[in-house]
């Protein structure tokens, strides 16, 4: 995302609004399944996707609506960064590399408590 930032203020034609994202989304069973091909015995990540009814009982209880809810789960979608790519040069780092770096310095950080 800095990199993003940079290239747009440097970059001396960059006018009006980039998307500075990865074309899909990635799920959280998905994260989970990137992460456990590094600590596959790791008991906190999930094996499994959460059926939808836990979320739509128990969301409430951590701050979301059931309007929310309805307008969110389960939907999946695709942006088109490639204006970012284009114009900025930008280069999206793959989303397993993104996540297992993110995991490994969470875990360091927590030992380290």
């Amino acid at each position: 995302m800095a990199d993003a930032h940079i290239a747009a203020a440097e970059h001396p034609s960059a006018k009006g609004r980039y998307i500075a994202a990865a074309e899909t989304m990635t799920s959280f069973h998905e994260m989970s399944r990137i992460i456990r091909t590094r600590y596959p015995r790791d008991l906190r990540l999930p094996r499994t996707a959460l059926p939808h009814w836990p979320v739509r009982v128990l969301g409430p209880a951590f701050g979301l609506t059931q309007d929310y809810i309805r307008k969110h789960l389960g939907i999946r979608f695709r942006v088109d960064n490639s204006r970012s790519v284009r114009e900025l040069g930008i280069t999206y780092r793959p989303i397993e590399e993104t996540l297992l770096d993110h995991y490994e310095t969470w875990r360091r950080q927590r030992r380290a408590r």
